[in-house]
């Protein structure tokens, strides 16, 4: 059986192409982790191990954010126009930081509120069953297991919308968030989860987290002191205590810098999400005999939690 895995990306999503390299690294890193344990039977195609899909959601939004950015721009012409004489004479700079200013506000905040609007929210879903169906028409067993990895606002992304199809498939009498799938991890990155707590009255109030559905998955949220976006979720309260198996601390760089945005290049972030799936595909497809995959699936259990 192959694992499928959806990657989900954060603020100001460059290109559709932003997932290539973390798929390229995280694949390599999945087949070096099975030699590692099955030397030479370890398969050596990632296609017989796991399906990836990334979504580019930031499509989603980008009508609204581009004629906020038409609006701003005629706004910042006025107000180089109107420059004094001294002022005038640093109209350039002044040019490239208003253009600066407009690409910060309506992509990055733009991103969150956007997020937050019914339209955009949809929209964003929709991108992400796209392609939850397109991994259940390459996997064709019957129930597969999926784990999410995102980051950023792709983290609360994630949560929302795992928690929406749990929700609405519980009043039809599914148990799951989706038929297809058994949900079985999730790697939130540089997650500012724990902020939106403040929507519901604070991190008592905010006790509904979505729980894994695989008894050897894990949710893991990874998160460098020195980035300000990255909060703890396990110390929310219980019910985050109990969802979240380890509040795993790196160092991805500068603070208000790398620190945010290098997650899966400068930590070992890959390296932890890509041994979880090559322990998790040696359990499904019992490749070892339970007892040497239990002892494994406890030595990764420690190292996430040290």
């Amino acid at each position: 059986m192959k694992l499928s895995v959806i990657l989900i990306h954060g603020i100001g999503g460059s290109s559709e192409k932003w997932a290539d390299p973390v798929i390229e690294k995280l694949q390599k890193k999945v087949l070096a982790e099975l030699k590692s344990i099955l030397k030479d039977k370890a398969p050596v195609d990632i296609s017989e191990v796991l399906v990836i899909k990334s979504v580019y959601w930031k499509t989603a939004l980008q009508k609204p954010q581009k004629e906020l950015q038409s609006v701003l721009a005629r706004y910042f012409g006025w107000v180089v126009k109107g420059l004094n004489v001294w002022d005038s004479l640093f109209k350039g700079i002044y040019k490239k930081f208003y253009k600066y200013q407009n690409m910060i506000v309506t992509l990055f905040i733009g991103d969150i509120v956007g997020y937050m609007a019914k339209e955009g929210r949809m929209g964003i879903e929709e991108k992400i069953n796209e392609a939850i169906d397109a991994l259940a028409t390459q996997t064709p067993d019957k129930i597969k297991p999926v784990t999410f990895i995102s980051h950023s606002l792709g983290t609360v992304i994630a949560s929302n919308y795992i928690f929406d199809k749990m929700n609405a498939n519980r009043k039809n009498g599914i148990n799951r968030m989706d038929e297809r799938f058994v949900f079985s991890n999730m790697f939130t990155a540089g997650s500012p989860i724990a902020l939106f707590s403040m929507k519901f009255g604070g991190p008592e109030s905010f006790n509904l987290p979505v729980e894994v559905e695989d008894p050897n998955g894990r949710w893991i949220n990874i998160l460098d002191k020195d980035d300000p976006i990255a909060m703890p979720l396990r110390l929310l309260n219980a019910s985050y205590k109990k969802a979240v198996f380890s509040d795993y601390q790196v160092n991805s760089g500068w603070f208000w810098g790398t620190a945010h945005t290098e997650y899966f290049t400068r930590t070992n972030a890959l390296d932890l999400i890509a041994r979880k799936l090559a322990l998790d595909w040696l359990h499904t497809n019992q490749k070892l005999e339970e007892s040497a995959s239990a002892k494994l699936y406890k030595e990764y259990d420690r190292s996430v939690r040290a």
